[in-house]
């Protein structure tokens, strides 16, 4: 099975928490020295310091993929998996990470065009979709708070990934965003096809209004 990574800035993020966790350390050796108690002190530190460390790279370098019919994943950390028509629908949209002081920030690839860096989608797989509060879907955050508890994992879209979900035992829509369709829409309707729906951020509600 072929795995692919949830997130792009790995070495980032490894670098900022194993920094801090050596930073904890780094005071665990100096209470041993210059505090009374100073072992306690060490070792509580420098214990602080290695879970720092070492706990948020689950996350960091965490992996998806597609198996027969069966979806791996992992969640918090651990590995999970399902079956893959426990999804009623995905859903892609700009991918988004969060960037320290910057907040969650969409991400950008690595690879430059003639219109310079693109925006990288992302994938949710949902156990249910609300139609009506896609026009808020714009981000992957944003995705996830408008369909909290119907989310069965999110990441970094791959394309490959796409291909298998879609020759498994998936029978749902795939509804993509208009602003990510407008950059892959030719990829999407080779692998999604028929299947695809493009939503826009106009509200539901106003449509319907409109309508009438």
């Amino acid at each position: 099975m072929k795995k692919y990574y949830r997130f792009t800035r790995r070495r980032a993020e490894t670098a900022r928490f194993v920094t801090i966790g050596l930073v904890f350390v780094a005071l665990g050796v100096l209470a041993y020295f210059y505090l009374a108690g100073g072992a306690v002190w060490c070792g509580v530190l420098a214990a602080v310091g290695a879970l720092i460390a070492v706990l948020p790279q689950f996350v960091i370098h965490s992996r998806y993929g597609v198996e027969g019919d069966t979806l791996h994943y992992t969640k918090k950390g651990l590995p999970r998996k399902c079956p893959v028509s426990g999804a009623k629908a995905a859903l892609i949209c700009v991918h988004d990470e969060y960037r320290g002081m910057r907040g969650y920030t969409p991400a950008l690839s690595d690879r430059n065009y003639s219109e310079g860096a693109v925006l990288l989608p992302a994938v949710l797989l949902l156990r249910e979709v609300r139609e009506g509060e896609l026009d808020l879907c714009d981000t992957r955050t944003q995705a996830r708070f408008a369909h909290k508890g119907l989310v069965l994992f999110d990441a970094l879209l791959d394309f490959d990934f796409l291909d298998e979900l879609m020759k498994s035992s998936f029978a749902g829509k795939v509804y993509v965003s208009e602003r990510v369709y407008g950059m892959y829409g030719r990829v999407l309707g080779e692998f999604a096809g028929g299947r695809l729906e493009v939503y826009d951020r106009i509200p539901a509600a106003f449509k319907k209004s409109l309508q009438n």
